[in-house]
């Protein structure tokens, strides 16, 4: 477990999650509360994803919400194991109707036939731009684009700044918190030299995604016992994400740093994100921290909450 990742994601739920809230995911509800079970997501993904015409989603919408993480674990980096969820449902359910002890034929029938790309618009389906062309997918719905987070912000709705305090555990990778020029033997040894970042954002937030009606959590559930011995299609999901907007980042020492490596350095990134320093040569001198900000004048989606299928 690297506890720096798990302070960081502890501390971005704290901001945006109700202190009430029930741990519960739920695929077919439109109520999301994140799990335990969160990744950080190194480089962030920048939210700056064109709103589409009604009846199309866009291709990072499609990719982040179909494509299955690698890993089911907590406090680890976030990689897309290349996976379609759609298509591996799909499988699901065609392995279902070949087995003839499985009871929910009727039901099972209904949900193979929502599964079949439509001729023309369809409850479940939209259409994503993939190669040049526009081509039906199954649907995934998040409960906020970037233009209306965005609107929320700019109007006060949303008025969740607020800086997150970390501790910077000396026997974690801290490459993966902080990079100097893609050298992690460099950053690593930089960054050991401080003992906490601070981290502020002009907001949080927290995405919710669910799949359309050609998926069902029940049908998932109720067919497992059926599948063959060893075979698990579909084991996970991002079910919702952080967002930082406009990150700041302060790392902190209590003793003087050797500023060497980053007075040399030509890029930067922290948590994943791309950030420049906001520091003169003159002011680095002698001084016990740095200050960091995000390069990007997007959103970014720092960390990803998993759901186990």
């Amino acid at each position: 477990m690297n506890l720096t990742i798990s302070e960081y994601l502890e501390g971005i739920a704290e901001k945006v999650v109700p202190k009430n809230s029930i741990d519960l995911l739920n695929a077919e509800t439109t109520t999301y509360i994140p799990t335990n079970i969160s990744q950080l997501c190194s480089p962030a993904i920048i939210w700056d994803w064109k709103v589409n015409p009604i009846g199309q989603i866009s291709y990072h919408q499609f990719q982040l919400s179909d494509t299955a993480p690698l890993s089911s674990k907590s406090e680890v980096l976030f990689i897309s194991s290349g996976t379609s969820i759609s298509e591996a449902f799909r499988t699901f359910l065609n392995i279902l109707k070949a087995n003839k002890d499985f009871p929910l034929k009727a039901e099972l029938e209904k949900l193979i036939a929502k599964n079949t790309p439509p001729e023309a618009y369809d409850d479940g389906w939209t259409k994503v731009l993939m190669n040049g062309n526009l081509e039906w997918k199954p649907d995934w719905i998040f409960s906020e684009s970037v233009y209306s987070w965005k609107q929320k912000v700019a109007a006060g709705t949303i008025h969740n700044s607020g800086t997150i305090k970390v501790k910077l555990h000396k026997e974690d990778n801290l490459s993966s918190i902080f990079m100097l020029d893609d050298d992690a033997t460099k950053s690593s040894e930089f960054i050991s030299q401080f003992e906490t970042v601070e981290v502020y954002a002009d907001a949080w937030g927290l995405i919710f995604i669910r799949p359309g009606s050609w998926f069902s959590s029940s049908i998932l559930k109720l067919g497992a016992p059926y599948m063959p011995k060893g075979i698990k299609l579909l084991t996970s999901r991002v079910a919702s994400f952080y967002i930082a907007d406009n990150p700041v980042f302060t790392f902190k020492s209590n003793k003087k740093i050797n500023m060497n490596s980053i007075n040399t350095a030509a890029a930067f990134q922290c948590f994943g994100i791309d950030t420049v320093l906001n520091m003169q040569p003159e002011d680095l001198e002698n001084s016990n921290q740095i200050t960091l900000h995000s390069k990007t004048v997007d959103p970014a989606i720092v960390g990803v909450v998993i759901e186990q299928l």
